[in-house]
């Protein structure tokens, strides 16, 4: 991974772990770690997205009360669903970036959901509203996430992927 990247990841750390409560609206609050995921899953290779989601995965379980692989699982999908040619095809334009989040995020959602309640966890925030909520605000936020990261997208990208496009 490039400095750069690893950088944005541990912002979107800090982000999560200590600004969250000043984003959460209701039951909603923002994964800044799928977003940063999400970004890259539609922007660099995929081999190299779903490392990065394999290792924000790992570090998020790290620093979550959630059972170990609950965040590894909810951001491959996520990046798993981004990394299509159809969706990197509409990576261009903001409002399809955010419906593209927003399927991301539901992706990411239902995955963990899933293995929360096949490990029997209690399903406290899970219900549907506000699982919900939390993927409407994520699609919300990917807007001025992503236009923010777009600044920097030069650093975040590799060089050889650059040229490709």
């Amino acid at each position: 991974m490039r400095p750069f990247v690893l950088i944005a990841l541990l912002f979107a750390f800090l982000f999560q772990t200590m600004a969250l409560p000043l984003y959460a609206i209701g039951p909603a609050a923002p994964d800044f770690i799928l977003l940063l995921v999400s970004y890259a899953a539609l922007h660099e290779r995929p081999r190299r997205s779903l490392i990065l989601a394999l290792v924000a995965g790992g570090l998020a379980d790290a620093i979550s009360i959630d059972p170990w692989g609950a965040h590894v699982l909810a951001y491959s999908a996520a990046a798993w669903v981004l990394m299509g040619p159809s969706a990197q095809s509409w990576s261009g334009s903001a409002l399809p970036r955010a419906l593209l989040a927003l399927v991301a995020a539901a992706a990411a959602a239902a995955a963990r959901a899933g293995l929360l309640w096949a490990l029997r966890e209690p399903p406290a925030l899970y219900g549907p509203f506000p699982l919900g909520s939390s993927v409407a605000y994520q699609g919300i936020l990917s807007l001025v996430a992503f236009g923010l990261l777009d600044h920097f997208r030069p650093r975040l990208l590799s060089p050889v992927y650059r040229r490709l496009q």
